[in-house]
């Protein structure tokens, strides 16, 4: 069986979005899309480019073929062993989910305005009413 080297990932590669940590191993190994490709014995370069671009998450046996001809730890791709598409989902699922509630809230705040706005309006008429009647 062969032993192949591991590159040691600095921890701010570790924090950056997927994508960008296939880049960073490709480059750390200092290959090209297409020296990468030929070292997995794949033919899809655009592929590649798209992971790296965030367009695409790669499914875990490619994820993996990828670490293994960069000479990085398979586990920068994924967390706890999961298929990084999951992952990825998840990251993304949380920043869109964190834009969902500041939005809600901000919606919810511009609601409570308007609705003490018409109560403040309604009692200036009831004033109003009570004063022309009275």
């Amino acid at each position: 069986m062969e032993t192949r080297q591991v590159r040691k990932v600095p921890s701010a590669v570790r924090r950056k979005p997927l994508g960008e940590r296939f880049r960073w191993a490709r480059q750390a190994a200092g290959l090209s899309h297409d020296r990468l490709v030929a070292a997995m014995g794949r033919s899809n370069r655009s592929h590649l480019i798209k992971i790296e671009a965030g367009l695409h998450v790669p499914r875990t046996d490619l994820a993996n073929a990828i670490a293994d001809a960069c000479g990085v730890p398979r586990d920068l791709f994924t967390d706890d062993d999961e298929d990084p598409r999951t992952v990825e989902l998840h990251r993304r699922m949380e920043r869109v989910g964190t834009v969902f509630v500041s939005e809600m809230y901000e919606a919810l705040l511009a609601e409570l305005r308007l609705n003490a706005e018409a109560t403040a309006l309604r009692e200036e008429q009831t004033v109003a009413s009570d004063s022309q009647g009275g």
